[in-house]
């Protein structure tokens, strides 16, 4: 028997959010922290385990990057913008962490994440994202 390539099935990705719409959810915010952790977010593409790990000395300012650990303990860079630097810089003024995280875990805790997520989410549903998913061609 000849060994055969299994198909290759096209990955569908969901709808991102448009400019317009992180800068809505972002004005809405009202603390610099929330402020911080959507726009870090939005520019990073970071998982919340990785957000929540950060440490001041991982952030290269000059640069806008921050050095992250992923899965499987890999290290990589995330990327920044000036309006999330800003935040951060504004965030890291009111709270020092003394060397640890810059997002404590019970800032970033699954349910108060989720909790402030939903708390400021109306401009792309699920709804909205399934839609695009399913109308998108495969």
């Amino acid at each position: 028997m000849l060994p055969v390539d299994p198909p290759k099935v096209e990955k569908k990705i969901l709808p991102s959010l448009t400019i317009e719409q992180v800068e809505y959810l972002i004005n809405d915010v009202e603390s610099v922290r929330d402020k911080a952790i959507i726009s870090l977010l939005t520019d990073s593409g970071l998982r919340l385990s990785e957000l929540s790990a950060i440490k001041q000395d991982d952030i290269n300012w000059d640069n806008r990057l921050i050095r992250v650990w992923c899965k499987g303990n890999k290290e990589a860079l995330a990327v920044f913008g000036r309006r999330t630097g800003n935040y951060l810089r504004q965030w890291l003024t009111t709270y020092n962490p003394n060397g640890g995280n810059i997002m404590t875990i019970k800032d970033l805790g699954r349910w108060e994440s989720l909790e402030m997520v939903q708390r400021y989410t109306r401009s792309v549903s699920f709804h909205d994202s399934l839609k695009f998913y399913e109308a998108t061609p495969s």
